[in-house]
């Protein structure tokens, strides 16, 4: 298990589990954390300068396997989550296992995601897509 520090601005009321026993989890200089969920089995990388909003849930795994007699035991198999810079993830939105959001992406409240989306993306709904291609200007 791998925490490396997490040189966030805040991480007010925010929960950070690592559950495996080689996860990593990666989080960016100047990133604030507001009553985020982030639960890791193999390895979650965010990016610089990001904003997540409170009860966002951000999960590598989907914790049980689908085709189950015994809902207790088993274990699915974890996809890595990678969150680009400057991304901003709105109130209640869900980061499923497998998800790539590139650099400046909104992700908007109560979207559920999980999939690749390029850079400069609006992620909207469930499951969200992208409806807008952001004009986001480099300084």
């Amino acid at each position: 298990m791998l925490i490396k520090e997490i040189p966030c601005r805040d991480a007010l009321f925010s929960k950070i589990l690592s559950d495996g026993p080689n996860s990593i989890i990666e989080i960016g200089d100047n990133c604030r954390l507001n009553g985020v969920y982030v639960h890791c089995e193999k390895m979650i990388k965010i990016g610089h300068n990001c904003v997540i909003a409170s009860g966002v849930n951000i999960l590598d795994s989907n914790g049980h396997i689908l085709e189950s007699n015994d809902r207790t035991k088993g274990r699915d198999i974890p996809q890595s989550i990678q969150i680009g810079n400057n991304v901003w993830i709105g109130i209640n939105a869900i980061i499923l296992k497998g998800s790539r959001l590139g650099d400046n992406c909104v992700v908007s409240a109560g979207s559920v995601v999980r999939g690749t989306f390029p850079n400069d993306s609006l992620i909207v709904g469930n499951p969200g897509k992208v409806v807008k291609k952001l004009n986001i200007v480099s300084k």
